[in-house]
């Protein structure tokens, strides 16, 4: 599936792997542990009670035994090798300091490796050790047992990383996702606003509302990633965002252009699109045909794509 896109600082740090693909040896992890079953396993979907959360160890952080009624919860999924994971660790930061007590973000770390042993946990201890300014907040190591890896990622049918599961205060599923977009959605959990069968309708306001403050601040942080994210949020065809501002996510896709000096391809792909619907085709043709000569193999398939989506419209 397409996914959403991170800027330079991510391209560097993703190397290899997309945004929600997996590497082959997570793809073969998760292929090998999945149990044989006479009868499909039902999917866990957002709705639903949140399952066990059960890992080996408390990495950082207050552990928790069980989803306390009337308190929310994040329950995020991220490994040491996950480029975009590491670029949502300031993210999901600053969102522990916003809701402090009302919110428990907790990081847990999965599919760290094919076959784990005691070095894993060593491994994994030592970065968040290393990290430990961008990730104020509780982190957990899934282990070897794999519960969390099992009994959520892979009974959601969430094959990608970073991912996050909002627990609300009933202790049921609000909504599954990426964690950059958890600030459409907290809010309506915490104040008891948000309903599974609105959750489209919930986002689209709260993007609405909280689009141009976000800009801005990004701006002013010179937060190349962040604006990436908000403008692709808008025009993401996979989303089908229904009457998007395009005049902010130009806005916010010309700024991360500028602060990355025109040479992140990803921003530029962003950009592109952003002209193109708003009916400027050729300005978005001459941007992605930049974006694809600075695109690395593995993104440029995409990008050539789209470039025919707009030089079919031409």
């Amino acid at each position: 599936m397409k996914s959403r896109k991170f800027g330079a600082g991510a391209m560097a740090l993703i190397g290899a792997m997309m945004l929600t693909a997996l590497p082959a040896s997570a793809q073969a992890q998760s292929g090998a542990e999945k149990p044989a079953q006479k009868e499909p396993k039902k999917v866990l979907k957002a709705g639903d009670r949140a399952p066990e959360f059960k890992v080996e160890k408390f990495v950082k952080g207050e552990p928790i035994t069980g989803f306390e009624k009337g308190h929310v919860y994040v329950v995020e999924f991220w490994a040491t090798w996950c480029g975009p994971c590491i670029r949502a660790f300031p993210h999901l930061t600053d969102l522990q300091k916003e809701y402090k007590d009302q919110v428990t973000i907790i990081g847990t770390n999965v599919w760290e490796t094919q076959k784990y042993d005691d070095k894993t946990y060593e491994k994994v201890e030592a970065f968040v050790q290393k990290k430990d300014d961008v990730m104020g907040y509780t982190v957990a190591y899934d282990g070897s047992g794999m519960h969390m890896a099992k009994e959520w990622m892979q009974a959601a049918g969430q094959n990608g990383i970073p991912a996050a599961f909002v627990v609300d205060k009933d202790g049921k599923i609000a909504w599954i996702g990426h964690p950059m977009m958890l600030d459409y959605v907290l809010p309506g959990v915490v104040q008891g606003t948000w309903s599974v069968e609105n959750a489209d309708k919930h986002m689209a306001e709260a993007m609405k509302a909280s689009a141009g403050k976000r800009v801005d601040k990004a701006i002013e942080k010179k937060d190349a990633q962040a604006l990436n994210e908000i403008a692709w949020g808008m025009v993401d065809p996979a989303e089908k965002v229904e009457n998007p501002d395009l005049d902010l996510a130009l806005r916010a896709a010309e700024a991360a252009d500028a602060i990355t000096e025109h040479k992140d391809p990803m921003i530029i792909d962003t950009l592109a699109r952003v002209h193109f619907m708003k009916g400027n085709v050729a300005k978005a043709i001459e941007l992605q045909e930049k974006a694809v000569s600075l695109a690395p193999e593995n993104f440029k398939a995409d990008m050539v794509k789209a470039l025919e989506e707009y030089k079919a419209k031409k």
